[in-house]
């Protein structure tokens, strides 16, 4: 079975969202260090450059799927799980600035990169089934802005801590 685009660019977001370094594997750990202006300015800051992508990325999905016309893309049931899986990740957090810990930001971080890893092990292992399920459009549109807000997040995370981001950098 081929993947559908719909899919394509679901798993591509949601997998830029938990694994933001472009040569990072998920399982690789990286020691968190601080950025400062120059590593910005010389494009050394990975972490702010992913998340001005991922808001291209989802605005221009929040665009194809508002602007399709349908009310129901047919993706794979694995593809569908994992789409489950990280919606009910992200919904499960206050994406507060104020309210979010840092022990609950490391769970969430840890929590989307292992469900990132998951399906990529059972993807590169057993492959997809072929069986497809129904992902509504509303419930995608309700996807992106979880993972704007996500985004959004991080970036003001980032603007009050003066550091790095911490889900969009390194991993502790």
């Amino acid at each position: 079975m081929r993947a559908s685009v719909a899919e394509k660019l679901l798993v591509v977001l949601l997998a830029r969202l938990a694994n933001p370094e472009p040569d990072d594997s998920p399982t690789r750990l990286r020691p968190s260090r601080q950025i400062d202006a120059d590593d910005i300015l010389r494009g050394e800051d990975g972490s702010i450059g992913m998340a001005v992508e991922l808001r291209r990325l989802i605005a221009m999905c929040r665009d194809l799927f508002t602007t399709s016309g349908q009310s129901a893309f047919l993706v794979t049931q694995e593809v569908k799980a994992f789409i489950d899986a990280m919606h009910a990740i992200l919904m499960a957090q206050r994406l507060d600035p104020i309210a979010l810990s840092d022990e609950e930001c490391r769970v969430m971080t840890e929590l989307l990169d292992q469900t990132v890893s998951a399906y990529r092990w059972t993807y590169d292992h057993q492959g997809l089934s072929g069986q497809v399920a129904e992902l509504h459009t509303q419930h995608i549109l309700a996807l992106l802005d979880l993972v704007q807000r996500y985004t959004n997040f991080m970036l003001n995370a980032q603007q009050h801590s003066g550091g790095s981001i911490p889900a969009l950098a390194a991993r502790s």
